[in-house]
């Protein structure tokens, strides 16, 4: 829209987040960050002990700023409130607490996703929870309550599209960590499209063969809330080409 625009300004030891529609702006600071980088980041503001999202994220793909997920385009929108249902799976450790000039996060909170979201809380390592199953996963990976259908997207129920998979049904063992190491990041078509061939032998393709299963019965769709960005359906199907 015509005469909307952001800048991205650094102030001596801080960086700010300018939005100018109508004449008018407002500059917020990036407080923290959400996003490991791989992908993309966005940013949040600390308002008197709660957070907020700036309207602008960075998609490291294109290498450009882009409007953050959800924000409509044209619109200089600061006020998006980040409830704990964001952070429950953003962070390690975040709890809102009732003071006498209202809710606020506790200074308690812990960044970054640790050991801990995973494995509980220890005091040494012999305590840490060794989780099994596909529930932990889906703590984060089943959708969100305003997105309840399973659709591969940015807050995607991609465990919902796992069990609707013939697959996950006839298995009986089938989980998140059958396929993925979940301590490190695995992203190479041709390394995921292996595990495929622990049940299915090479001579059932009749296409690409045994490193084209994920790009066949996986594919890649285009987001909803990112226009720049594609994920990859974890309903394992039979798709026309």
């Amino acid at each position: 829209m015509d005469g909307v625009y952001f800048r991205m300004e650094r102030r001596g030891d801080g960086f700010f987040q300018t939005g100018v529609q109508a004449g008018r702006s407002q500059s917020e600071p990036f407080d923290l960050v959400i996003g490991s980088g791989r992908r993309g980041q966005t940013y949040l503001y600390w308002r008197d002990g709660l957070l907020f999202q700036l309207p602008v994220s960075y998609h490291v793909a294109s290498k450009r700023w882009i409007n953050s997920p959800g924000y409509e385009d044209g619109i200089v929108n600061f006020g998006r409130g980040i409830p704990p249902q964001c952070l429950d799976c953003h962070a390690s450790g975040f709890r809102l607490e009732r003071t006498l000039t209202g809710d606020r996060y506790a200074q308690d909170h812990r960044l970054g996703i640790g050991c801990e979201k995973c494995h509980g809380q220890a005091a040494d390592h012999k305590q840490m929870l060794r989780p099994s199953g596909i529930d932990l996963c889906a703590r984060c990976h089943s959708g969100s309550k305003d997105e309840p259908h399973a659709v591969p997207d940015a807050h995607g129920n991609q465990v919902g599209l796992l069990k609707s998979s013939k697959c996950f049904q006839k298995s009986g063992s089938l989980t998140c960590g059958t396929c993925h190491n979940v301590h490190r990041m695995e992203r190479n078509p041709a390394v995921l499209s292996a595990k495929c061939g622990v049940c299915h032998g090479a001579s059932t393709c009749k296409r690409g063969g045994p490193t084209e299963c994920v790009s066949c019965h996986m594919p890649l769709t285009q987001s909803r809330l990112i226009e720049v960005q594609t994920y990859r359906t974890h309903r394992i199907a039979v798709y026309r080409r």
